[in-house]
């Protein structure tokens, strides 16, 4: 079965480009069929999202929007990319929770040090430590949520508005 199938697909990618569409396009068709008639179907129609569907939709919107505004603890600050969310969000919790600050410095030391040479990219935070800001955006998301959490104030006080 593998070699038949693997001989089609040769011949088919031969075919003009147009052919190959029409070709899929005849066998999504007939794979539908084969579902309506066995009352399956492709999509999950579920009304609820699971984690990983909500942490899959946000990584694929970070990948194509630019921060403008970030909102924390009550207070609005603009911003022009996600480097300035994580300077942001880190020197807000240094400002409130400095002590918890101090928690997240010893539990992230991949993101936060006194000595900046060890990261590629840094920002100088507030409290004159370091932050690695050679991360993408996903991981600037993620990490600021881990920060917010580890200092034990509110996520529900964080967001991250972003332009289209």
């Amino acid at each position: 079965m593998t070699n038949l199938l693997e001989q089609a697909i040769a011949q088919i990618k031969q075919l003009p480009e147009t052919e190959q569409d029409i070709i899929a396009r005849l066998i999504l068709k007939a794979l539908e069929t084969n579902l309506v008639e066995e009352n399956l179907s492709v999509i999950d129609e579920s009304d609820t999202w699971t984690e990983e569907d909500q942490l899959d939709i946000t990584s694929f919107s970070l990948q194509y929007a630019a921060p403008k505004q970030l909102k924390i603890f009550g207070k609005e600050y603009p911003v022009k990319s996600w480097r300035d969310v994580l300077e942001t969000t880190l020197n807000a919790i240094a400002d409130v929770e400095p002590d918890k600050f101090k928690d997240i410095m010893e539990q992230f030391p991949r993101f936060i040090s006194r000595d900046g040479k060890e990261f590629r990219d840094t920002r100088k935070l507030v409290e004159g430590v370091f932050i690695n800001v050679n991360l993408s955006a996903r991981d600037i998301n993620a990490f600021c949520i881990k920060a917010i959490e580890t200092a034990e104030l509110s996520t529900e006080e964080w967001e991250v508005e972003t332009t289209s």
